[in-house]
């Protein structure tokens, strides 16, 4: 990842909870404000989810999927500077207690600790390589076909609309 994708600040953590300053990085300050939450900004706050997992994740080869977000409460516009806290369902479990899925809390708060957002019940489930259902192959075919890898990718000239454009086409739709 380069350094546009890198809005973690400074990360504590403990098996369950993790919390993290986190900064819009440098060469991303200049974008136009389009959005509630820079979306680097926003795929960061799910990194620290990771470091949440039991044991720093550092025992986990599997990659985890977002399978939903049971409510979504957005209070005011967290800006380039926030703190995130993440906290598991349940309280903390041992490494060896995560299943195929796992839920947590996740919250911004501002310098003043105001709450800006809360994200309660964010699901995640494991993304297992032998999920594919190609069990039936050879390993060494199986594992041409399941990879974790980040790419580079350069910077799409396709603007992603605003919430406000979103709204206005969703309207008519949904009434």
């Amino acid at each position: 990842m380069g350094p546009r994708f890198r809005g973690v600040e400074r990360l504590e953590r403990r098996d369950g909870e993790a919390i993290a300053r986190m900064r819009l990085p440098d060469a991303l300050v200049d974008d136009p404000p389009a959005h509630w939450l820079h979306p680097a900004l926003f795929d960061a706050c799910f990194h620290v989810i990771g470091a949440s997992i039991p044991g720093g994740g550092q025992a986990l080869e599997d990659a985890f999927l977002l399978l939903g977000i049971e409510r979504l409460r957005a209070y005011a516009r967290p800006g380039t500077s926030f703190v995130v806290h993440v906290a598991w369902r349940g309280g903390a479990v041992a490494a060896e207690g995560i299943g195929e899925t796992f839920r947590v809390d996740l919250r911004a708060r501002d310098d003043a600790g105001r709450l800006l957002a809360a994200f309660d019940g964010v699901e995640l489930k494991r993304a297992r390589a032998d999920a594919s259902g190609n069990d039936r192959l050879p390993s060494r075919l199986r594992d041409l076909l399941y990879e974790v890898a980040w790419r580079p990718a350069g910077r799409s000239s396709e603007r992603l609309p605003t919430p406000r454009e979103l709204e206005a086409t969703a309207s008519p739709v949904m009434q």
